[in-house]
């Protein structure tokens, strides 16, 4: 009896760890060597662009092993390297996918992702974070995402919500975080300590339209119209990579150029951030 319930013990363990998932190497405290290039490289997490020349053979990566780390003794830094013989810049960017080496199933439902960052802007760039959770047919069941452009110095801590609109089982995530395309080379962004929180509740779905904005037609292939004028307009794949932004104030999005595809859209009106699914039609 008594191994019974130790056994019972141990599984209900389990089941509220796997329940509250975190990121694997969400700290930065593991690193290894590329392969082929010498550099580091943060263990599960994708996105490291790099310059190699010269003799003796060197390196330039968009993602650095830094030891001025929130805790711990390392973080991980973001860069952007000049496009030496093609111009422009690579910008840097994490990256955590299912096709990443180490991904681990990720079947939580977290409230919000956070982290602590530093940010040197030399001009007006900027860091966007974002969380894709989608289900076993790789639709999105919920979104996170917010835009970083002050100077931080210090450590400072970013909450980002997230928010449900399908009520499917989670079976995978997405995580970015990147600066703009062409960000200026003396900008650099120092990250660390990722993590989830979770409510003690689940986690209900929500839609725009319970935000009190909802856009037409969904699905759609032209416009996009806005019941209000909305700013800060974002639509991504259900992957993380970005397809379409508007920053303007405005009640109208011209989609046509979005191939046919199930996206998520992000806006802001009256300073809250809206998130929710789109689908494009041919």
């Amino acid at each position: 009896m008594k191994k019974q319930l130790v056994l019972l013990a141990i599984s209900c363990l389990c089941l509220s760890v796997h329940a509250q998932q975190q990121l694997p190497n969400g700290s930065f405290e593991n690193w290894s060597q590329n392969e082929d290039l010498p550099y580091d490289e943060p263990d599960t997490w994708f996105g490291t662009s790099v310059n190699c020349m010269g003799t003796p053979f060197t390196c330039s990566a968009s993602t650095l092993k830094v030891t001025d780390a929130h805790a711990g003794s390392y973080a991980a830094k973001l860069v952007n390297l000049a496009n030496i013989g093609i111009g422009g810049s690579m910008k840097g960017q994490l990256i955590y996918t299912p096709d990443m080496p180490g991904y681990e199933v990720f079947t939580s439902k977290p409230k919000t992702f956070n982290g602590f960052y530093k940010f040197t802007n030399a001009g007006s760039d900027e860091i966007t974070v974002s969380v894709t959770l989608i289900d076993a047919d790789e639709q999105p069941v919920a979104y996170g995402e917010t835009i970083l452009t002050e100077t931080k110095s210090a450590y400072t801590q970013f909450n980002l919500p997230i928010q449900y609109f399908s009520s499917s089982a989670v079976t995978g995530i997405y995580v970015e975080i990147a600066f703009n395309e062409d960000a200026d080379a003396a900008s650099t962004f120092i990250v660390d300590d990722l993590s989830f929180t979770y409510l003690s509740s689940p986690v209900t779905a929500k839609t725009p339209v319970s935000a009190g904005i909802q856009f037409y037609p969904n699905p759609g292939k032209d416009n996009l119209h806005f019941e209000k004028p909305v700013s800060n307009i974002s639509i991504s794949t259900t992957n993380g990579m970005n397809m379409l932004n508007a920053a303007e104030e405005t009640n109208v999005l011209n989609i046509a150029s979005l191939p046919k595809g199930i996206y998520i859209i992000s806006y802001e009106y009256n300073q809250t951030r809206i998130n929710g699914k789109l689908v494009v039609e041919e």
